[in-house]
């Protein structure tokens, strides 16, 4: 959670760790990530958490990391765990956006996979029409993913299509974050406290469409 001091309180996922610094990648979309993007060098800004369930770390798997758009943050902050701690065996990324302008970190992850609903970058339509026969070229046996709600719901039945476990990270908007004002229950879970990233079991109520 991100205490913009006068403004507001948000969510925000961690995008990288240097040594006692921490990235965060923030979009302008309303009045506390505006008020983010104008702050300079010496501003103070509060910092708690990190709160509920975290992605695993499965370095004897081969694992695809799935981005919609944004939800690539929190993945590069996972893919920079492999590379330091499992740099054999990192995970194969494949990013999803709307347009070539809304993709993030390309160089740096070396997308296996590039899809683009309007086709101004890799492949043309939605990361759910390819994802298959990535999972098949590479012979997957785990997805972790961040995106929209409707594309994890899709995401959720190509993994149960081909037989292998999922975990997403839900985005949802949170106030307390640790369970207390109910802002963030879905289906009778919380996100800020059984989530934000679920495993295919409870993906299993979360994306019954």
């Amino acid at each position: 959670m991100v205490w913009i001091p006068g403004c507001d309180e948000i969510p925000l996922s961690i995008s990288s760790v240097t040594g006692p610094n921490v990235e965060l990648t923030v979009v302008r979309v309303g009045e506390a990530t505006t008020r983010l993007h104008a702050l300079k060098i010496g501003d103070q800004i509060g910092l708690r958490g990190p709160y509920g369930q975290g992605f695993s770390f499965p370095t004897n798997e081969t694992t695809i990391l799935v981005g919609g758009g944004y939800g690539i943050v929190p993945l590069r902050f996972l893919f920079h765990h492999y590379r330091r701690y499992s740099p054999a065996k990192l995970p194969v990324v494949a990013l999803g956006a709307k347009t070539a302008t809304s993709l993030l970190f390309i160089a740096e992850l070396n997308p296996q996979l590039i899809v683009t609903e309007d086709g101004t970058a890799g492949k043309k339509g939605l990361i759910s029409d390819f994802l298959p026969g990535l999972i098949k070229q590479v012979q997957a046996q785990r997805l972790i993913v961040c995106g929209p709600q409707e594309m994890v719901n899709t995401l959720y039945e190509i993994a149960c299509n081909s037989g292998i476990p999922i975990e997403a990270s839900l985005e949802e908007y949170m106030r307390c974050g640790i369970g207390l004002c109910g802002s963030c229950v879905k289906r009778a879970l919380l996100v800020c406290n059984d989530g934000p990233v679920f495993t295919t079991d409870k993906l299993a109520l979360l994306c019954k469409l």
